[in-house]
């Protein structure tokens, strides 16, 4: 990885990372109080509208989320094309979608305060899907300090107003109009900074738009694809079981999406790099891989023993275990998975950007397959044997994501695999015992529980840097994480 690849991966992480970790604040307040204050009933019910919404979202962005920032970063005189025909067909997709939401609504039988969540929070979806396309595009200019604002603005707007209305008494109803405000809000900033990349915007044509986005086909059916196998649990569940087991399940899982900050960062970052890189074909790409791949492990090991140690504590932090303790194995049973996702999302950032989108579409496809056969199977027997449908939801989503990483490794095989350095996982994996052992020697002497996180985090640190990061990498972070340069990273005067 040569330095301008560096220094631009470690500037935009430094600014998204900073974002979030306003954004993760405001998410820890939320979680304080959505699921005590609404009880597991509402809860379960703005978890499964917030499930459809994230569905619909999907069907909206129509591939743009990867193929905006893949041809920005190859030809950014494409920008204003790209920008006016996503947000005009995202409107079109957007109509579509709400009548057809509507009508399942009411095949399903749902009930009227169901379906005003759901119109609602798919409201949302229609202001998010404008601000992901401005976003997008300033992703392919590597840069992401300018929509992180909206985002910053976006999350203190719905804690800050969210947790008032709760306060005052408020439903989920009350709670998901809220967090329609806040879309808006965030639309309304990632609009102030269009002129940054476009003096003009050129006419929407729609059979302009459908030449173009003809591409996106690809990305889209992944997309799709993809969050049907990871929202397609709630749907079941709610069919399945009760209202309370979607949400103990929806407690477990808002807590497992949480730490997906950290790939998801990293891959918005690099993704515009990757894409460059392979229209190269130059050694390069191959070394950001690795590089990429090496530091997600060393993000994703501490966090997959955190959860699985400390399940039972953050369950009773954030939810209390009186209404909640059922969240608790299904949790546990996320925390292993954690893993898999962070490795998921670089090798299939990798395989998207080396314009294996097709062969990665049909993965997902039978992804979905394997999801909701499992689905069919895991939460009538657990459901039946212990009473939480979530626990075989929870195997499912874990089993499903060993699928996908294994037929990601298969595509990359010939191209990445076959001259990758196997020492370095196994020294990530390496620290990560140690770190096990110093928080089980902890709890064997009854030492509080956030003492022994931070012990066994302080441990891995240190031996993952003597053992893991290199000499250069460190000298590279040093002369990046400089204080002159990180007051430029956050400041917008010196974003160009």
């Amino acid at each position: 990885m040569n330095n301008n690849i560096g220094e631009s991966i470690a500037k935009n992480t430094t600014v998204m990372v900073a974002a979030q970790m306003v954004t993760w604040v405001a998410g820890f307040v939320l979680l304080l109080f959505l699921p005590r204050y609404l009880g597991s009933e509402d809860y379960g019910r703005l978890f499964l509208a917030m499930s459809f919404a994230m569905i619909l979202s999907v069907i909206i962005d129509f591939g743009g989320n990867y193929l905006i920032p893949k041809e920005v970063s190859k030809s950014r005189d494409k920008t204003p094309l790209l920008l006016i025909s996503f947000v005009g067909v995202r409107t079109i997709i957007w109509f579509i979608c709400m009548v057809g939401l509507l009508l399942f609504c009411y095949l399903a039988g749902y009930s009227n305060t169901m379906v005003l969540l759901i119109m609602i929070m798919g409201i949302s979806k229609f202001f998010e899907g404008a601000s992901k396309v401005i976003r997008s595009c300033f992703q392919g200019y590597e840069l992401m300090v300018y929509p992180s604002l909206g985002i910053v603005s976006e999350q203190i707007f719905v804690a800050t107003l969210a947790v008032a209305a709760l306060l005052l008494g408020a439903g989920p109803i009350e709670i998901a109009a809220v967090m329609a405000a806040g879309a808006l809000l965030k639309l309304i900033i990632s609009i102030k900074f269009i002129p940054l990349l476009v003096d003009k915007l050129p006419a929407f044509h729609l059979n302009v738009s459908y030449k173009l986005l003809k591409g996106s086909v690809p990305y889209f059916m992944w997309s799709v694809f993809a969050v049907i196998y990871y929202r397609i649990d709630a749907v079941m569940l709610s069919t399945m079981t009760t209202e309370s087991v979607v949400g103990w399940y929806g407690g477990a899982y808002r807590l497992f999406d949480i730490v997906m900050f950290l790939p998801a960062i990293l891959t918005t970052v690099v993704f515009p790099i990757f894409s460059k890189l392979w229209e190269e074909q130059g050694r390069g790409f191959s070394n950001t891989f690795q590089q990429s791949l090496k530091f997600i492990l060393i993000a994703g090991i501490p966090m997959c023993i955190m959860y699985f140690s400390f399940s039972e504590n953050l369950v009773s932090l954030f939810y209390g275990l009186d209404e909640y303790s059922p969240s608790v194995l299904i949790l546990q049973i996320f925390s292993l998975g954690i893993l898999l996702v962070y490795i998921d999302f670089i090798l299939g950032s990798v395989i998207l950007a080396s314009d294996k989108q097709v062969k990665w579409a049909f993965v997902g496809f039978a992804a979905v397959i394997l999801n909701i056969g499992l689905n069919y199977l895991m939460i009538p027997i657990f459901e039946a044997e212990f009473g939480n449908g979530g626990v075989g939801a929870a195997v499912t989503t874990l089993l499903t994501e060993i699928f996908i990483m294994v037929s990601a490794v298969i595509l990359l095989w010939d191209k990445f695999f076959k001259d990758f350095n196997y020492m370095m996982p196994l020294k990530c994996l390496n620290c990560g015992i140690i770190m096990t052992g110093i928080i089980w020697g902890g709890g064997y002497l009854d030492v509080h529980w956030l003492l022994q996180a931070i012990a066994g985090f302080t441990i891995y640190a240190l031996i993952v840097s003597i053992q893991v990061i290199s000499p250069t990498e460190l000298h590279f972070l040093k002369k990046v994480y400089t204080r002159k340069k990180m007051k430029s990273f956050m400041s917008l005067t010196n974003q160009k």
